[in-house]
């Protein structure tokens, strides 16, 4: 998969919006409740809704990090929303903290568990440096509608640096958009994530780390052992993989052991296939699929975003986050965090949001068998694609519309226009 896109290809697929209806042979006594003109249309929406999770790594090494993202959240923003398709979208987020085994430097000595109640995917405020909210009475979601999107939604990005060492990006997500949190209330006693994930809308999650992930649902598999006194200059002065020459507060550099990051590590880890098994079966209600994307700024090569590479002064390689953003395909996108700047890594996610798979239709056809999706690329091709071969329909479920869903080789790219005939049958 590719994840470079030049500026000029990020052009919006075009929805065309009233498809003539194409008739075919019709009798002169159609069944009841079928097209009676040719005039008759399958129209497209003019909009489509987005949720946009945001999971910030709140560790002592992530303020450069978190501030890239704020300066280039404008980026993101205006690419959305200068989409002719409306995108109607709202931000949530969320910290990498849930729990931590910390270990002495005696291997023999008993961890100490520590627990974040207060994060462990429950969208948060906006915070200062030191970990402090800014204002209590800020949103926990920002909408797309709100004259005050983008000083809002850069508040809410800024989670400090004395949050958990042991970064469990992937499990917060997961806690995030399950029960309980998904349907508890945001002003709760014990609160939750409700209202942030809308019924037909796609889902978009944006991980932003410098270390990998590290996500133990038990929160006993890993013990993290702090620096112990080897001094050091390069990784090369310490043991091997999983140990790393960090600059500790006192400006002395010493060898960190980092477990997560271990072969041995890993492998006592939730296995990554069961989060990105979970995003692509989530819901949009009654059944059917819901459109998800995953995208991770981590620990990867400047020169090739799929190679897990420490860089800079990130404290890891995101091999697991390769690992997730490779298995979800086209959905993916995968950038380094020691990148000057994120604003070309935001611009190329938005992009990922400019060709929806799931289209509304405003109307419920006659006979879904009769529908028919045609796709013009931006080359000048054209693709006829048929129900169960090009797309698969869904039924109106509860509030939500009909919807179709693009499959190959029909999945839209950028620039695309997409036409809905609806065919009479003879």
């Amino acid at each position: 998969m590719s994840n470079v896109h030049e500026l000029e290809r990020l052009v919006p697929v075009v929805l065309l919006l009233a498809a003539s209806a194409v008739i075919i042979g019709c009798e002169a006594s159609p069944p009841e409740g079928s097209p009676s003109t040719c005039s008759h249309a399958i129209a497209l929406p003019t909009s489509v809704s987005t949720d946009i999770l945001f999971v910030i790594d709140n560790s002592n090494s992530m303020r450069a990090p978190q501030e890239k993202v704020k300066e280039q959240l404008e980026v993101f923003i205006d690419a959305l929303a200068s989409s002719p398709l409306h995108n109607d979208f709202q931000i949530g987020v969320i910290t990498t903290g849930v729990t931590v085994n910390l270990r002495g430097c005696d291997p023999s000595s008993t961890p100490t568990f520590i627990e974040y109640p207060e994060e462990s995917g429950r969208l948060q405020r906006g915070k200062d440096v030191s970990g402090a909210v800014i204002d209590p009475t800020d949103d926990k979601i920002v909408r797309s509608d709100d004259p005050e999107l983008l000083s809002k939604a850069r508040r809410l990005l800024g989670q400090g640096i004395v949050g958990s060492p042991q970064e469990m990006g992937l499990e917060a997500m997961h806690l995030a958009l399950t029960e309980p949190l998904i349907s508890t209330p945001l002003d709760a006693a014990d609160p939750g994530n409700l209202g942030f994930l809308r019924s037909s809308s796609r889902l978009m999650v944006i991980i932003v780390s410098d270390e990998d992930d590290c996500s133990d649902p038990t929160g006993t598999a890993i013990a993290l052992q702090p620096a112990c006194g080897q001094s050091c200059e390069t990784d090369d002065d310490c043991a091997g993989e999983g140990h790393y020459c960090l600059e500790l507060s006192g400006g002395n550099r010493e060898c960190v052991l980092n477990h997560c990051e271990t072969p041995e590590g890993r492998a006592l880890l939730e296995p990554v296939s069961s989060y990105v098994d979970f995003l692509k079966s989530m819901e949009a209600g009654a059944g059917r699929p819901r459109e998800v994307f995953l995208a991770v700024i981590g620990s990867v090569s400047l020169d090739d975003p799929f190679t897990p590479e420490r860089c800079g002064d990130s404290e890891g390689r995101a091999v697991r986050y390769v690992e997730a953003v490779s298995q979800m395909g086209d959905a993916g996108f995968m950038a380094s965090i020691c990148r000057e700047d994120f604003g070309q890594a935001m611009l190329e996610i938005a992009g990922l949001l400019d060709s929806p798979q799931t289209l509304e239709l405003h109307e419920e056809p006659f006979d879904p068998r009769l529908l028919e999706v045609r796709v013009k690329r931006d080359d000048g091709t054209s693709l006829t694609c048929p129900i169960g071969e090009g797309f698969e329909y869904h039924p109106p479920a509860g509030e939500g519309p009909a919807t179709i869903e693009m499959l190959e080789p029909c999945r839209l790219r950028y620039g695309d226009e997409v036409q809905v005939n609806l065919l009479c049958a003879s």
